[in-house]
């Protein structure tokens, strides 16, 4: 499951977001840095409009990365 935007690759080979520092996310978020890497995504740092600092959880594009965070989200907290 590979995303493309305007023609370009947005994922490696095995789902991980290739994050830019500079671009910007949902046209919201500009990329600041990438925080950490794991097994079901990617953490950056993000600021938004107003400057305000966010980190940013985006998940592989793999379909058993996705179910999975699809029923982390709907449990309770």
């Amino acid at each position: 499951m590979q995303r493309y935007k305007n023609n370009d690759k947005i994922d490696d080979e095995d789902g991980h977001y290739i994050v830019q520092e500079g671009s910007s996310i949902a046209n919201r978020y500009n990329l600041v840095n990438l925080l950490g890497q794991g097994t079901f995504g990617k953490v950056v740092r993000a600021r938004d409009s107003k400057n305000k600092e966010f980190a940013v959880k985006i998940i592989r594009a793999v379909p058993k990365v996705l179910q999975k965070m699809q029923c982390v989200l709907r449990q309770p907290i």
